[in-house]
């Protein structure tokens, strides 16, 4: 098992004060990470299995619509008025409406 994959273990030993400051970017490197991984690593890889190039294309891009349009029904779902969530935690996630 990688020594790395235990760092989110430090979380634990942060105050909520400071996770609370700390978590937004967090969040951030780690969809960057994600996104990283994807467009340096395996979409470079369906390209050199002589693949279409247009057919990978568009799964990128359908891909990426999809996992959008998840998040904003998400969202949204999150921010009904039978949520329980705060007005803080609302703005966090505020997506334009």
């Amino acid at each position: 098992m990688s020594a790395i994959a235990l760092v989110g273990n430090i979380t634990l030993l942060i105050s909520q004060a400071m996770l609370e400051k700390i978590l937004l970017p967090l969040m951030a490197f780690a969809a960057g990470a994600l996104i990283g991984g994807a467009f340096f690593l395996m979409i470079p890889a369906a390209l050199s299995m002589n693949h279409d190039v247009l057919e990978i294309s568009v799964m990128v891009i359908v891909g990426f619509t999809m996992f959008f349009c998840l998040g904003t029904i998400a969202v949204v779902a999150s921010l009904s008025p039978s949520s329980t969530r705060t007005k803080a935690a609302a703005d966090i996630s505020d997506i334009g409406w």
